[in-house]
C-alpha cells in the first residue's frame, strides 16, 4: 500500500508511452525524496490528514537529521490549532490569521478589506454562526443561510467564498471532516448595468445638491463632480493632492487612495495611471482650486470623504434612479464611450488592466448606437452621379 502510495505518476511526465516515478521512497520513514529536483520531504499523518511539507535539502543525513523535529512541531501546531477550533467562529479567526494575513503572504491592503467585509457581511447575515460549534454545522443550516440572505449576488458569492474557506482550512487542520457547503451554488450575477440616472436627471441631481443648505452641500457636489468627470473610485478621489493636478500638461495623476481609517494606501491596481483633464473636470478643478484655503501640492483637493446620502436625497428630490459612487463611475465611461474615445484609453483612465476588454464587452451597445448616429452623418451627395436620384426609403 505505501508503494503504491508514493509511486503515483505526473501525467506532465510521461515520454514515448513511458511514466516517470516521481517519488522515491527511502530507508527512513516518513521521508521521500522527489525524483527530479532530489529535494526530500517529510509526509506523514496527523489528526487523520497527510501533512507533506518541504525539508529545503538534497542531503539525506542532513534530512534525516531534521525529520523528527519538523514532524513533532508541525504536529503540535495542528493540535493546538485542531483544539482552539471548536465553533465555526474559531475557524474564521483561524483563517483571517493564517491566510488574510500580510505577514504570512503578500496580500493587497484592498484584498484583506475586501475580505474583511464579506466576512462582517457573512456574520451579520448569520448571528449564529459565531458561536455555532463546528461539528453542528449542517448542509441543511447553510442553505437556510442561503435562502434568507437579502444583499446581492456578488455580495453572496463574497460571503459564500469566505465560509468555503474557513471550512476547507478547519478540514486541513482536523477539526472537521467533510465540508457542509458543498450543496450551495453561487449565485449568478447579472449581466448588463442597472438602470442609471440619464444625463438630464444627473443634471437635476446636481442642481438639488447646489441648491442645499447644509454647510457641506458645496464639498458634497464638488466630490460627486469630480468621481463623475473623471472616473475615479470613491476612495481614488478622497486621497487626490493639488500635486496630482498637472494643468499645463492636460493631466491628474492617480497614484494613492485614502482607506477608511484615513490612510494613504497604493491606488486598486498598485499602478499610478493618468486621466486626461477634459474641459468639465478642468473647469472643476480650477473652480476648486479658487475657492479653497490650501492648495499646496500635498494639500488634499477633496473635503469630505462621502456623499452617498446626498447622492441618494438628491436622486429621490429630482425623481431620478438612485445611483452609488460606483454608479458615477459608470456615467463617465458612458460619457466617454458616447464622445467617440477608444475603449483603450478610456481602460487607461479608469485603472483597468485588460486593454478595454471589459469596457468594450459592457459597453458595446452604446458604441453601436453611436456608430449609428455617426453613419447618418456621412454625407457623399456630392460624390453622386447628376444623373441618378436618392431612392425613397419605405415609411
Amino acid at each position: 500500500m505505501l508503494s503504491a502510495v508514493l509511486h503515483f505518476s505526473n501525467a506532465g511526465c510521461k515520454n514515448k508511452g513511458h511514466t516517470t516515478n516521481i517519488w522515491k521512497r527511502t530507508r527512513v520513514a516518513n521521508l521521500i525524496k522527489h525524483g527530479v529536483t532530489g529535494v526530500y520531504y517529510a509526509r506523514f499523518r496527523a489528526h487523520g490528514k497527510s501533512v507533506w511539507r518541504s525539508l529545503k535539502t538534497t542531503d539525506v543525513n542532513a534530512a534525516q537529521a531534521m525529520l523528527p523535529e519538523v514532524i513533532r512541531t508541525l504536529r503540535e501546531t495542528q493540535a493546538k490549532t485542531c483544539s482552539s477550533m471548536a465553533t465555526t467562529g474559531d475557524a474564521i479567526r483561524a483563517l483571517r490569521a493564517h491566510k488574510f494575513s500580510l505577514q504570512s503572504r503578500e496580500v493587497k491592503p484592498r484584498t484583506l478589506e475586501y475580505y474583511e467585509e464579506r466576512t462582517a457581511m457573512l456574520l451579520k447575515s448569520w448571528p449564529a454562526l459565531e458561536t455555532l460549534p463546528l461539528q453542528l454545522l449542517s448542509g441543511e443550516a447553510c442553505v437556510q443561510w442561503t435562502n434568507r440572505f437579502e444583499g446581492g449576488a456578488s455580495s453572496f458569492n463574497g460571503c459564500l467564498l469566505v465560509l468555503r474557506l474557513a471550512m476547507k482550512f478547519a478540514i486541513r487542520s482536523g477539526s472537521l471532516r467533510t465540508d457542509p457547503t458543498t450543496r450551495i451554488q453561487r449565485r449568478k450575477i447579472k449581466n448588463g448595468l442597472p438602470d442609471f440616472p440619464s444625463r438630464e436627471q444627473f443634471t437635476d441631481m446636481l442642481r438639488v445638491l447646489d441648491c442645499s443648505v447644509h454647510s457641506t452641500a458645496r464639498h458634497v457636489a464638488n466630490l460627486v463632480r469630480l468621481m463623475a468627470f473623471s472616473g475615479c473610485r470613491l476612495r481614488e478621489a478622497t486621497g487626490l493632492q493639488w500635486g496630482d493636478v498637472d494643468f499645463d500638461g492636460g493631466m491628474m495623476w492617480i497614484e494613492r487612495q485614502r482607506d477608511d481609517n484615513g490612510r494613504l494606501t497604493t491606488p486598486k491596481n498598485g499602478k499610478k495611471r493618468p486621466v486626461g483633464l477634459n474641459p468639465a473636470l478642468r473647469d472643476l478643478l480650477l473652480r476648486m482650486k479658487s475657492t479653497s484655503p490650501r492648495t499646496d501640492k500635498t494639500n488634499r483637493i477633496t473635503a469630505v470623504d462621502s456623499c452617498q446620502s446626498s447622492l441618494d436625497h438628491a436622486a429621490k428630490a429630482a425623481k431620478c434612479p438612485r445611483i452609488t459612487h460606483h454608479g458615477l463611475r459608470h456615467l463617465f465611461i458612458t460619457a466617454c464611450v458616447e464622445s467617440g474615445v477608444d475603449f483603450r484609453t478610456i481602460a487607461e483612465w479608469v485603472g483597468h488592466q485588460d486593454g478595454g476588454m471589459l469596457i468594450g464587452k459592457t459597453y458595446s451597445h452604446l458604441c453601436r448606437d453611436h456608430s449609428r448616429r455617426m453613419a447618418e452623418q456621412v454625407d457623399f451627395a456630392s460624390m453622386m452621379p447628376a444623373n441618378v436620384a436618392p431612392i425613397a426609403t419605405a415609411g
